[in-house]
C-alpha cells in the first residue's frame, strides 16, 4: 500500500499541474470512477441517506443509452459533480495532440448536453500518458486529477477496501490531512461498503467535498465556459437561459 501512495506522489512531482490533494485539510472528496453502472443508483441512494456528495467522472460512449442517460441525470440532479474519464479503447500515447484535444472536447460537450455545464476534471488512464499527453489535454483547460487514496477496490474486496482507508486516516492526525479517493461504481462490494466508510471518513474528523471545493476553484456546476481545441472558431456553447 504504501508503495502506491510513494507512486502517486512520485507522480505528482513529475505532473506537478496533476492535482492530487485538497487546499485544505480535514477535506475528503469521494471520486468515483468509470461509471455509471448497474449499481450506480444504489450508490446514490447510500450518498442522499448520508447527505454526501461526491464526483463522478463518467465516460461518454453509452450517452445515447436512455437508461444510462436517465442515471446521469440522477447524478447531476442529487447535486453530484460530474467529471470526465477518457474513453477505454483510447491509446493515448499513440494518439496526436490534436485527436487527444479533439476527443476531450467532444466529451466535454456531449456531457454538457445533458447536465447543463461544462466538466472541467478529467481523469486519464494510469499508467497510459505522458507529458506530451498530459500537455495536450490540459490545453483544452481540463484540470487532471489524480488520487492519494487507493482503495483497491478493483479486488472487489469490501474489507480490503475498508481497511485500506481506515489506514490512510490513521496515518495523519484526525483531521489533519486531505484526501481524494477513488472507488469504481460499477464495483458491487465498493459500493455495498460505502455507507461504512462515509461514517469512517467522518469519525476521523474529515468533512466530504466535491473536487471543485476541494481545489478551491468555485462552483464548477455552474461552468459555462466551454474547453478549447485547436479550432477555436467553431466552439460548441451551451444555449442561453
Amino acid at each position: 500500500m504504501l508503495s502506491i501512495a510513494l507512486s502517486l506522489a512520485t507522480l505528482s512531482l513529475v505532473h506537478a499541474n496533476i492535482r492530487t490533494s485538497c487546499t485544505g485539510s480535514s477535506m475528503y472528496a469521494m471520486t468515483w470512477d468509470d461509471g455509471p453502472s448497474q449499481y450506480t443508483s444504489q450508490l446514490l441512494e447510500v450518498l442522499s441517506s448520508k447527505n454526501v456528495k461526491a464526483t463522478f467522472h463518467l465516460t461518454t460512449r453509452h450517452l445515447m443509452d436512455p437508461n444510462v442517460l436517465a442515471i446521469i441525470q440522477q447524478i447531476s440532479s442529487a447535486g453530484h459533480l460530474i467529471g470526465l474519464k477518457t474513453e477505454d479503447d483510447w491509446d493515448m500515447l499513440k494518439m496526436t495532440d490534436e485527436e487527444i484535444r479533439a476527443g476531450i472536447v467532444h466529451q466535454a460537450n456531449a456531457m454538457a448536453s445533458f447536465v447543463g455545464y461544462y466538466p472541467k476534471f478529467i481523469r486519464l488512464p494510469e499508467n497510459g500518458y505522458d507529458a506530451r499527453v498530459l500537455r495536450a489535454v490540459e490545453s483544452t483547460g481540463a484540470i487532471v486529477t489524480s488520487p492519494n487514496l487507493e482503495t483497491y477496490d478493483r479486488y472487489n474486496d469490501g474489507s480490503r477496501t475498508l481497511n485500506a482507508v481506515k489506514l490512510a486516516l490513521s496515518l495523519i492526525g484526525k483531521g489533519q490531512g486531505s484526501f481524494v479517493s477513488i472507488q469504481h461504481d460499477g464495483v458491487q462490494q465498493s459500493v455495498a461498503i460505502a455507507g461504512r466508510i462515509i461514517d469512517q471518513v467522518r469519525s476521523a474528523g474529515y468533512k466530504f467535498v466535491t473536487l471543485d471545493e476541494c481545489m478551491g476553484l468555485g462552483d464548477m456546476s455552474t461552468n459555462k465556459e466551454p474547453l478549447k481545441d485547436a479550432d477555436v472558431s467553431h466552439r460548441h456553447r451551451l444555449p442561453q437561459n
